[in-house]
């Protein structure tokens, strides 16, 4: 009797695994991705662009897109001085805010998580929407210092990078 419990108990929990994953392998991919435009651009990629890495999923969550993206280390240039710079936050604007779009820096600065509603995407693009992202830069000799940068967010249906 009690090894046919232990059975029951453990093919029970192996059937909820088994549905939570499949709930996980059939939600539905989100469209585009995230781009940053330079300040007053809809066409000018922005250096901030350098920070994504690649993404760690791209989901829709309810009435939202939900971008989660692994950030690296970049190479930035701003008003003649350089060095190896790394996002550290970002703060949307009032826009942006007003239309439910949320984003913000987490796991020290490892992950930048967008959330955008479903029908502000429209065939993998969306408008574009204010945001300040603040970054810290190491200068050759070990300096640090912020450098804050204004851009304009927005998803796009292709994958945009930066050059100079």
């Amino acid at each position: 009797m009690r090894n046919l419990l232990k059975k029951i108990t453990g093919l029970g929990m192996a059937t909820m695994m088994a549905l939570s994953m499949g709930v996980v392998a059939f939600a539905q991919e989100a469209p585009g991705y995230v781009t940053f435009f330079k300040s007053g651009s809809s066409t000018a990629v922005s250096m901030t662009q350098k920070a994504i890495a690649d993404y760690s999923s791209k989901v829709q969550v309810g009435d939202n897109y939900v971008y989660t993206i692994n950030l690296q280390t970049f190479e930035m240039t701003k008003m003649g001085v350089s060095g190896e710079g790394y996002m550290t936050g970002i703060t949307l604007g009032s826009a942006a805010k007003n239309a439910g779009i949320t984003a913000s820096v987490t796991n020290g600065g490892d992950k930048l998580i967008v959330s955008v509603p479903t029908n502000l995407v429209i065939n993998g693009n969306s408008a574009k929407y204010d945001a300040k992202i603040e970054a810290e830069v190491e200068l050759l000799w070990g300096i640090k210092f912020d450098m804050p940068s204004s851009v304009n967010l927005a998803i796009t249906d292709s994958q945009l990078t930066y050059s100079e």
